[in-house]
């Protein structure tokens, strides 16, 4: 099991230039099978995962075509051979952050359910929840110091960066567009050095965990085993609903 890490071991980040936030009052969720609800429950902490676990490979990676046309760049200065092998390793190595030291957690910022979340991160499961919040309890639920060393930023969605925002934030803060219909809110933080595959960085998490929504594939008998977690880890008070979503 991931060890306990407060967030003070992160060095500090500016925000990414091409990144925004939410509205305050906007909707964010986070979708999870039960052991994941159980885990958020039972360590009142945010599971921040290691990027090499992230199951796209070329996620928190320069995007190619900001290679290709670096070099093509090069090129047309005269760089060839050699140089341009060591102008090209500079160019990645400067704007390309170290997947090991990065650490993530993903919310997806809807005003409603997304049919498609339940299915991925349920993994095949029929049984799960959805937490519901709002992004400035979210952030609220962060300490001063965590929030001065996390980061929460919009994913953008393209397969392009141009030269003049490119930094190893806004590297960790795009994905491929394929990916936009997440809507994800990105928390991430960077360490000085690698951790583990995952950390649970403590927050408040009756912030967080006030809204919990059932799973629309659940079996009739699951809204039990969740009141009965909820009661267990003391949050009793949090509001239970099924699912708006029907699946035929």
């Amino acid at each position: 099991m991931p060890r306990s890490e407060h967030a003070a071991t992160p060095s500090g980040l500016s925000t990414p230039q091409h990144g925004h936030v939410p509205h305050g009052n906007a909707n964010v969720w986070r979708y999870m099978n039960t052991w994941k609800f159980e885990q958020l429950l039972k360590t009142r902490a945010l599971y921040f995962a290691n990027a090499n676990q992230l199951t796209d490979q070329y996620e928190v990676c320069v995007p190619e075509a900001v290679l290709a046309k670096k070099r093509q760049s090069l090129i047309q200065q005269g760089l060839k051979d050699h140089q341009l092998d060591d102008a090209m390793a500079a160019f990645h190595w400067s704007n390309r952050p170290e997947k090991a030291h990065v650490y993530i957690n993903c919310w997806s910022v809807s005003p409603h359910e997304s049919y498609a979340l339940w299915k991925i991160y349920l993994g095949g499961d029929h049984n799960g929840v959805a937490v519901k919040t709002s992004f400035s309890q979210l952030r609220q639920a962060l300490s001063a110091e965590q929030s001065r060393n996390i980061k929460l930023t919009n994913v953008a969605y393209k397969g392009f960066i141009s030269p003049d925002s490119l930094s190893p934030e806004t590297v960790i803060a795009t994905k491929k567009p394929f990916y936009d219909f997440e809507k994800e809110l990105r928390l991430f933080f960077v360490c000085d050095t690698a951790l583990c595959a995952g950390v649970n960085v403590a927050v408040d998490v009756d912030r967080v965990v006030h809204k919990v929504f059932i799973s629309p594939f659940a079996d009739p008998e699951y809204i039990t085993a969740i009141q009965q977690l909820l009661k267990r880890y003391h949050f009793a008070h949090v509001t239970i609903r099924h699912s708006q979503i029907r699946e035929l």
